[in-house]
């Protein structure tokens, strides 16, 4: 009977592993970033804030944008004004401002950010209207499945973030790819919600 092991060698198989994580790693971290325009082209999705359009273990192709170029109903406000909330009932379904009323739909973009009231967790949420002022941007963003917008601050628990600005985003989503962030979650035990939604 033959040695099943011949030929195996630990040290050359050892070494053709470390350079295929290499490669790997260059190809994310040189071409991906430089190419998307973003240091984080993969977002996994952790949470069923967006469920009907993204599901746990999702995984979400990000690339840079800024503020101007995100499509999103446009409110104009004086500096320093705040927006009312439109609610039926529990859920919120839009804003206003002085006599406009923009209804929350599910047509603007989907952006990933960060915010420093969850540090190191990104948010992948829908952006619902984008707050023109003084001639700069700030978003205001909605998990399609929340009844609320992230920046609802009536309640601690609910509040996610301050409007989003352009410091905060990392990019919007081109794509995404389902179930192909389980192995993220399962390497990272990052399934604070589940598994599924």
């Amino acid at each position: 009977m033959e040695n099943p092991l011949k030929g195996f060698e630990p040290l050359s198989w050892t070494k053709e592993l470390i350079i295929t994580f290499a490669i790997a790693a260059f190809f994310y971290y040189g071409v991906l970033t430089t190419l998307l325009g973003t240091s984080s082209p993969f977002v996994t999705v952790t949470s069923c804030s967006m469920k009907g359009h993204f599901n746990i273990g999702d995984l979400a192709v990000i690339q840079g944008t800024r503020v101007e170029n995100i499509n999103a109903p446009v409110l104009d406000i004086a500096p320093g004004d705040k927006v009312s909330l439109e609610m039926d009932g529990l859920q919120v379904v839009g804003i206003s401002y002085q006599n406009k009323t923009i209804n929350f739909t599910k047509t603007g973009d989907i952006i990933v950010y960060n915010t420093p009231l969850r540090p190191g967790e990104p948010i992948i949420h829908r952006v619902v209207v984008k707050l023109r002022s003084g001639g700069s941007y700030s978003l205001l963003t909605k998990g399609d499945a929340n009844p609320t917008i992230d920046q609802d601050c009536r309640s601690p628990d609910v509040c996610v973030s301050m409007p989003v600005t352009q410091d905060m985003i990392v990019g919007k989503v081109l794509f995404h790819i389902p179930l192909i962030g389980h192995p993220k979650l399962l390497l990272t035990l990052s399934y604070q919600y589940g598994f599924w939604c």
